[in-house]
């Protein structure tokens, strides 16, 4: 039986950093019991969240903030025949 350690599609890091988000989240409410699965799925959600972000912030930005004058509030171009 495998150890999973050969698994392309498991994330070592990426599980603890769940377990041990769950833990915090768990450990900061008080320890309730019997919950353990709401804390792993909040980490979970959490985590997600965050490595889709940090992904976001390695992209190229598609928006620099800078304001274009050839677009309106909504960024539309406003030179553009309607």
């Amino acid at each position: 039986m495998s150890d999973g350690k050969d698994d392309p599609w498991r994330d070592e890091e990426f599980e603890q950093a769940v377990r041990e988000t769950a833990y915090f989240l768990w450990e900061h409410d008080n320890r309730p019991a019997g919950r353990e699965k709401e804390y792993w799925f909040r980490a979970l959600e959490r985590k997600l969240r965050e490595r889709n972000a940090d992904r976001n912030l390695r992209e190229e930005p598609r928006h620099t903030g800078q304001i274009d004058d050839n677009q309106d509030d909504l960024g539309r171009d406003i030179n553009a025949v309607h």
